[in-house]
């Protein structure tokens, strides 16, 4: 399965936007996200798990850990929300996709790279 890269951003958003420590089942957290579907935003959750972006809990599971097994998708990680604070303004993550486009990778470390480039000009620009 692809990683879907705006979907990706839309559920480090939506974890932020919780008022409180968040721990939410599949079923409801996938209910704040209408825009995808829920196997997509499972295998980005797990995505962003295995990156240490996202905290998940796991039901007890002998054997190898299936997308059915996650439990509650809880707060962001301290990484998760430095990456996040790079990519929320729209510009900076329109501007970051184009040029990521034009290089051809997409990973997260990448993107991060060229946010954090992006953002930096942007802010250079405000002192000139």
């Amino acid at each position: 399965m692809k990683m879907d890269l705006d979907c990706i951003r839309e559920i480090l958003l939506t974890i932020e936007s919780q008022n409180n420590p968040m721990k939410m089942s599949p079923n409801e957290f996938c209910s704040l996200i209408p825009n995808y579907d829920e196997v997509q935003i499972i295998y980005c959750c797990r995505k962003l798990f295995e990156g240490n972006y996202i905290n998940l809990f796991f039901l007890a599971s002998y054997g190898e850990v299936a997308e059915k097994d996650i439990q509650n998708i809880c707060d962001l990680t301290f990484q998760g929300h430095q990456f996040l604070e790079t990519i929320k303004p729209k510009t900076v993550w329109e501007e970051t996709k184009s040029l990521a486009g034009n290089i051809g990778s997409f990973s997260i470390d990448v993107l991060t790279k060229i946010a954090a480039n992006v953002l930096t000009q942007m802010i250079n620009k405000q002192f000139l």
